[in-house]
């Protein structure tokens, strides 16, 4: 016969195991992963990023205790699958095509930078901006895109 008002802590394996946890949080983002691939073959105009951005927008809007669990590691987890996908996507990549697609772009390469960089230095010193950080905005701009700069200095 149970006892009211008498609590006894369970452990699950959810709790207790460092392991499974990051399974789960490695099992819900190769389910967003495989959600966001299926509806970017259905629709390749938009993409799969698009549908990934999506997806978890409307997890992290309908379940915001999911998206707020540390013990999964989600975000670790999600930032090693992108350092594989780069290195995997890298080493993919043939020489030769590289040498021909470089070489042909370099110019367009050396006017993108020259330009991103004489903005950001330009209007970084109309807004007071250090010397320093209007050039990282601009060569970080020209070279990852703005997107990585502000994920970088979210992380720091």
């Amino acid at each position: 016969m149970p006892v009211q008002g008498v609590t006894l802590p369970v452990q699950t394996m959810v709790t207790t195991k460092a392991w499974f946890r990051r399974a789960l949080g490695l099992l819900l983002c190769v389910s967003i992963a495989a959600l966001a691939e299926a509806g970017g073959s259905f629709a390749p105009l938009i993409g799969a990023p698009l549908f990934a951005i999506a997806i978890g927008v409307l997890i992290a809007n309908a379940v915001p205790a999911l998206v707020q669990q540390k013990p999964l590691r989600i975000s670790d987890t999600s930032k090693l699958c992108l350092k594989g996908g780069i290195v995997l996507l890298g080493a993919s990549l043939d020489l030769g095509d590289i040498a021909r697609t470089g070489l042909g772009s370099l110019p367009l390469l050396a006017v993108t930078m020259a330009s991103g960089l004489v903005c950001a230095l330009w209007m970084g010193k109309s807004l007071g901006i250090d010397w320093r950080m209007r050039c990282l905005i601009g060569i970080g701009t020209t070279i990852c895109g703005a997107s990585a700069i502000a994920a970088r200095c979210a992380s720091s």
